[in-house]
């Protein structure tokens, strides 16, 4: 960055410049990490019979070596836009080496997930640890346009907040269609899969069956642990038979009273015959009726000597 006021954009050189501090970091036998792990013993005025086991270089350069592993399948992640496994890489590899390096990385993955707070944690952790950075007026430049970001995040929870409040309000007085704008505006504001349930929740009420379901399946998508799975399971598969009985019933295939018994019981689906079908019936009146009259029409050329006395040329009728 040669001016102060340039916009950053997170480029190769950038995290290639930090790539290359890691990399010389974890690659030398005679890295100050490793001297850091590894003290050497103070010189002692005669040499002892049995001197006391120092930290095994092995040991060190074992680490050094997973480390190195890890930070590798970090930077693939990284460029594939993977930060949430980015993220994990990267804060293994510094567990096992500290180098300052890693918390600008793992910083970086924080401000691409939106965790704008811990980006700027990690961010000044690395000046501390490295105050005199390559990247120092980069890295200075990003705390400051993450700051703006943490600033409005925080406008658009609180926006978010208010219409969520006020769409559970509505839903609770059965206002199913005005909670569902509400939902919608909170999520607009500020993506979250809870937001995306109560959406579902509405669409599901309005017998909206495949947008519940749409719904419903990001929610698991976001959170595959979440202790209502079972139940946001049964919901999906009920609006899934739901969906099918719409949709057989418009082909006109299920009887309209659909689940209904004559008799009081719980009822059942019931496939209407096709012989009771209307269209079926007036279907075959029309048939027999054109072919009646096409018979009459065909009985009647017939007794005034048929087409076959009609003279013609080159395979054309003449009716003159």
């Amino acid at each position: 960055m040669r001016c102060a006021n340039h916009r950053v954009v997170l480029t190769g050189r950038v995290v290639g410049s930090v790539a290359v501090l890691i990399a010389l970091t974890l690659g030398g036998a005679s890295s100050a990490v490793a001297r850091k792990a590894s003290p050497s013993p103070s010189p002692s005025p005669s040499p002892s019979p049995s001197p006391s086991p120092s930290p095994s270089r092995t040991e060190v350069d074992v680490r050094r070596a997973k480390a190195r592993t890890i930070f590798t399948r970090g930077q693939i992640h990284y460029k594939l836009g993977r930060f949430d496994k980015a993220l994990v890489s990267y804060t293994k590899a510094y567990g096992l080496i500290p180098v300052a390096g890693f918390l600008f990385n793992i910083g970086q993955c924080h401000r691409f997930l939106g965790h704008y707070k811990k980006a700027i944690y990690f961010y000044k952790g690395y000046l501390r640890e490295m105050p005199g950075a390559p990247n120092l007026e980069v890295v200075r430049i990003l705390i400051e346009q993450t700051k703006k970001k943490l600033a409005e995040q925080g406008r658009r929870r609180a926006k978010a907040q208010t219409e969520y409040t006020e769409g559970v309000r509505l839903y609770s007085l059965g206002q199913v269609r005005q909670g569902l704008a509400r939902f919608q505006a909170a999520n607009q504001a500020l993506p979250s899969a809870g937001y995306g349930y109560h959406i579902a929740q509405c669409h599901r009420k309005l017998k909206e069956w495949k947008q519940a379901i749409f719904f419903y399946e990001g929610y698991l998508k976001d959170n595959p642990a979440t202790p209502m799975a079972s139940l946001v399971e049964a919901h999906i598969s009920t609006c899934r038979k739901r969906l099918k009985e719409a949709e057989l019933k418009r082909r006109g295939i299920l009887n309209p009273n659909l689940g209904k018994d004559p008799k009081g019981g719980a009822g059942g689906v019931r496939v209407v015959p096709l012989y009771k079908k209307w269209w079926l019936w007036t279907a075959v009146v029309v048939g027999v009726t054109a072919l009646a009259v096409g018979l009459g029409v065909g009985l009647g050329m017939r007794d005034q000597g048929g087409l076959g006395e009609i003279p013609t040329t080159l395979g054309t009728m003449n009716w003159r």
